[in-house]
């Protein structure tokens, strides 16, 4: 018949690795609730205090946004930078803080600020910024702060040793094709 073809099959186990891809901003915000509790963020914190006076804005706005605006989509940023230059399986590849920073700058304005914008920018921005508030690197604070202490040992942010990456489980376009992961 001409029905839809098969999906690739799979076998899973208690050893097979999964990608979490946007989950991983359930483990942001609770690391960053973290360190809100212990006082080394606030919720009304802004990009312009956090961020290096070097970081100059073409709209001021930009720099009053909150941390509770990224933590709950409506700080008006949008759902990637502009300025995105990595593979399409992992868009963020390379960019460093000098694009995000160069990115920051740019935004003219934001016109949807206030009302809910679904955006990876403004969580890769919290995680930034939690980095620079606390010297301690994204996967060292989600697995100090998160991780750890719910005895979440086989979750990761890296996959290494290199042996791990053949545990991934395969993912699937939507055709229900396998599709390249970024790992």
């Amino acid at each position: 018949g001409g029905g839809p073809a098969a999906a690739p099959t799979a076998t899973f186990g208690l050893e097979t690795l999964f990608e979490i891809a946007s989950n991983t901003k359930v483990l942001t915000a609770i690391a960053f609730h973290c360190l809100v509790a212990r006082g080394e963020l606030r919720l009304n914190d802004t990009l312009a205090e956090l961020l290096p006076p070097t970081v100059h804005f073409a709209n001021a706005s930009v720099g009053s946004i909150r941390m509770d605006e990224l933590l709950s989509h409506t700080s008006g940023l949008a759902r990637l930078p502009s300025n995105l230059h990595g593979t399409p399986q992992n868009q963020f590849t390379n960019y460093t803080a000098a694009d995000l920073y160069s990115y920051l700058s740019s935004v003219p304005d934001l016109p949807t600020r206030g009302s809910f914008l679904y955006s990876n920018l403004a969580f890769g921005l919290l995680g930034h910024l939690m980095e620079l508030k606390t010297g301690r690197g994204y996967e060292e604070l989600v697995t100090s702060e998160v991780l750890a202490p719910l005895g979440m040992g086989d979750t990761k942010i890296t996959l290494t040793p290199a042996a791990w990456r053949s545990q991934v489980a395969p993912g699937l376009d939507s055709k229900g094709q396998r599709a390249e992961i970024s790992l």
